[in-house]
């Protein structure tokens, strides 16, 4: 962002668009940068010259130096403009930054993450589950010993338990301050993890 006449190097004015742009920045606002304000065509500022198209009938003025600078204090007002709505977009995107950061961090929304990480890790052990029982109902031979099943259902359980675990939500996710249950090897074996 431009903070003073002396950074400015390039400079476009189009009132009716509501347009300005400063050393490659664009602002828009027909408020701000209108043709009641800045009544003329278009203003170009580049290399400390100045040119200024009235209107399509009339005949450019072309300024050097600080006669430019000054002319019908155009370039200083535009300038202040185009500051104040910076720092006004930038006022607004740390405000909802803010905002953001306070809802994603909330204990609500950490808790939320952790299910969410919690269910994933239940549902990526379903499927042993559902065969294991499959299994014993058409009374074939199971994958599981009964005491992998066990230690598989209790995996599961513990993860269900996590959430009455002290601390609880941490800081949300999958993350090291999270005490997630082991996963027996056997499951992180069928899992190729």
């Amino acid at each position: 962002m431009a903070e003073s006449i002396s950074n400015v190097v390039d400079m476009t004015l189009v009132p009716e668009d509501g347009l300005c742009i400063i050393n490659g920045e664009q602002c828009s606002d027909n408020e701000l940068f209108n043709k009641s304000d800045f009544p003329f065509h278009a203003l170009q500022f580049h290399n400390n010259v100045l040119i200024l198209e009235p209107s399509m009938a009339e005949d450019n003025i072309v300024l050097e130096g600080t006669d430019g600078y000054n002319y019908q204090n155009y370039i200083p007002t535009a300038l202040e403009r185009f500051n104040e709505k910076k720092q006004q977009e930038e006022a607004e995107r740390l405000a909802q930054e803010a905002e953001y950061q306070a809802f994603h961090n909330s204990d609500e929304q950490r808790a939320v993450r952790v299910r969410q990480e919690r269910d994933k890790r239940l549902d990526d052990t379903q499927w042993l589950v559902s065969r294991h029982q499959e299994q014993l109902s058409n009374d074939i031979p199971t994958t599981l010993t009964d005491e992998e099943y066990e230690q598989l259902l209790q995996y599961r359980q513990d993860l269900r338990d996590l959430t009455l675990q002290e601390g609880f939500p941490w800081q949300g996710g999958d993350n090291d301050e999270i005490p997630w249950p082991t996963m027996p090897i056997f499951v992180l074996n069928a899992l190729n993890l």
